[in-house]
């Protein structure tokens, strides 16, 4: 391999597994290997040594149609109809074969071709089902489904599947109401852990860098959804800023941003659902903003300190409302998903307590002052001190649990608590929150949730968006700083807990004003959506697919090119080579003409002559 690189080139795009940069010696162009694998003009695989994988077929028919040829070392077992059209090579003839396709355009494009052509060749997904559906149809004795596509497909965007309660809950709330409006609606999931997601919420799932399957999923989607806290300056910390849209960008700011770029070459709508965000304190962070707004993202805000932020960024006035946290239109989603606890051990320690509890959720963040594990601990001793309650320890994320841990490990009134050690699932932390009396929380959806089921909330403020909710219901007076004493929180917990019978009634008109809100946010989005559907199918123009990494430019005009450019500079090399001779005939005709050479000529002339004589004689 390395012998045929040092003599090709192939215009200096090499893609390398990192296994091999210590044993070659030439230049590799790129870090990323699949980013430089879709620019390849020959995709070699090479017959695997013992215990090694053998790409899949599917991955050496991608590079295929992403435009290399297939170069397989003979010995590799293929599909039959992959064998038929690989190229195939012996032991040490690579070099050979390269050789011959590069001074054989021809032969190159013969074999591209053949390449191209099995692929076109393949069964393809709609053909099998038809067949499949054919045949169900033929023993049912008439149609069992129509084949086609969902009427709706919407594309998620979150940090789901990270373990994080507040956020998978949101998941779940948009998913049970896009399902409720549109009931075969085909809902895609962009978040942290794919795997998760498929295994707790059932959702077919990808990572934000995915970029080509994310193209395919917004390909004829009716809506790209955002939803939760996720447009705020912390990640930025961690990243290039700005110059992240050039790279790989994730689930941070830039991100975001990508997608929704990628929407809008779809023409998809983007929504950002019930968004929370600050601070947005960074000129990256406000820039992003700014991107999104332009290229027709939508923000429907939890809170007027959101939009804010948004409209001082620079998004467009037009594409900002505010609106409601969508978790306040949880009750219902509530009651039908509530889990039941009776094999929780967390539940059978409460009921033999007998007593009522209070749900303690605390989260670890950079803004954490050293000693808050230790007051909220002393805080929580003074309120068992003063009434008869337990303390529950409900981990809301599965960073949550050593901080929770600190604090239990310093409470002096342990055997009146109880720790849960690992993040349960949604439907347990519903179960945990329906029935305890108060919390003390640092996550807002533990707060908000309390809240929306009847239950006061003390809540401790680490960021901007916690304000913004605790004033949108008018409960700030039960809102602390991180530096807030012992003292402090227990005398706000006792009189939470003092509250707690009376706190539903207290709240119901801002709940309900909340729940009109969220109601609004879906018919905003639902509208957007029918009216997407709509134009669909009323349009006869069938829009051609659309390739997430085209090449704009072919390889034959791109060896033309490069035939070009060297052309170029060899002329360029020869016009210099012309120019330092035509120099050189200037001096020696400038040396011809002194006086100086012409009287060394003189006097070189009888010693030349006598020279010769001498020779002669001798």
């Amino acid at each position: 391999m390395d012998g045929l690189l040092q003599e090709i080139r192939l215009g200096g795009l090499v893609a390398l597994d990192k296994g091999w940069q210590d044993d070659l010696g030439c230049d590799r162009t790129g870090s990323s290997l699949s980013y430089w694998c879709r620019r390849a003009k020959y995709s070699v695989v090479f017959r695997p040594e013992v215990g090694e994988a053998l790409p899949a077929a599917a991955n050496m028919a991608l590079r295929m149609q992403e435009g290399s040829l297939l170069l397989v070392e003979e010995d590799v077992r293929l599909p039959q109809w992959l064998e038929a059209v690989a190229i195939p090579f012996a032991s040490g003839e690579l070099i050979d074969v390269v050789r011959s396709l590069e001074q054989d355009p021809l032969r190159y494009t013969a074999a591209h071709e053949a390449q191209q052509g099995a692929l076109d060749d393949l069964p393809r997904a709609d053909q099998m089902l038809e067949s499949l559906f054919s045949y169900a149809d033929s023993i049912a004795g008439g149609p069992v489904r129509p084949l086609g596509r969902s009427a709706v497909k919407v594309v998620l965007y979150g940090w789901f599947g990270a373990q994080n309660f507040g956020d998978d809950l949101l998941l779940e709330l948009v998913h049970a109401r896009v399902r409720e409006h549109y009931p075969s609606a085909e809902v895609l999931v962009i978040g942290a852990d794919p795997h998760q997601i498929r295994v707790q919420h059932g959702l077919e799932a990808t990572e934000p860098h995915q970029k080509h399957r994310i193209c395919e999923w917004l390909d004829g989607a009716a809506a790209l959804i955002y939803c939760g806290g996720l447009m705020f300056d912390d990640p930025l910390g961690q990243t290039a800023g700005e110059a992240e849209l050039a790279f790989d960008p994730w689930i941070d700011p830039a991100g975001q941003a990508a997608i929704c770029s990628l929407a809008r070459m779809y023409d998809v709508p983007t929504y950002f659902l019930g968004i929370g965000g600050g601070p947005m304190d960074t000129p990256a962070m406000q820039r992003y903003a700014k991107l999104m707004s332009a290229v027709g993202a939508h923000f429907l805000t939890r809170d007027q300190n959101t939009s804010d932020l948004l409209l001082a960024a620079g998004a467009d006035p037009g594409q900002v409302g505010s609106y409601a946290d969508l978790s306040f239109g949880a009750k219902r989603y509530v009651d039908r998903h509530v889990a039941f606890l009776d094999s929780e051990e967390a539940w059978r320690w409460l009921k033999a307590q007998g007593r009522p509890y209070l749900v303690v959720s605390l989260r670890s963040c950079h803004r954490n002052p050293p000693d808050l594990a230790s007051r909220v601990a002393q805080a929580l001793d003074g309120v068992c001190e003063r009434r008869d309650m337990s303390v529950l320890y409900l981990p809301l994320d599965a960073d949550d649990v050593g901080i929770q841990r600190q604090a239990f490990d310093l409470m002096e009134h342990k055997e009146r608590a109880y720790l849960i050690g690992q993040r349960p699932t949604v439907e347990t932390i519903l179960g945990y929150i329906s029935s305890s009396s108060a919390t003390l929380s640092m996550r807002l959806h533990c707060s908000l949730l309390h809240m929306v089921l009847g239950r006061p909330a003390v809540g401790l403020n680490y960021n901007d968006k916690i304000e913004a909710q605790f004033t949108t219901i008018g409960q700030e007076g039960r809102l602390l700083s991180l530096d807030a004493s012992a003292k402090d929180m227990s005398a706000l917990l006792i009189d939470a807990l003092d509250a707690s019978e009376s706190f539903a009634d207290e709240v119901a008109g801002v709940m309900a004003q909340q729940q009109a809100l969220v109601d609004a946010e879906f018919c905003e989005l639902f509208a957007a959506i029918d009216k997407v559907v709509t134009k669909r199918s009323n349009s006869a123009i069938t829009q051609s697919k659309t390739y997430c990494y085209p090449r704009s430019v072919s390889l034959t005009e791109q060896e033309l090119g490069c035939a070009r450019s060297e052309v170029q500079r060899l002329q360029a090399q020869v016009a210099s080579l012309e120019r330092e001779r035509d120099a050189a005939v200037c001096e020696v005709a400038a040396v011809r003409a002194s006086t100086s050479y012409r009287l060394g000529n003189i006097m070189v002339r009888p010693i030349s002559a006598l020279k010769r004589r001498l020779l002669r004689k001798g």
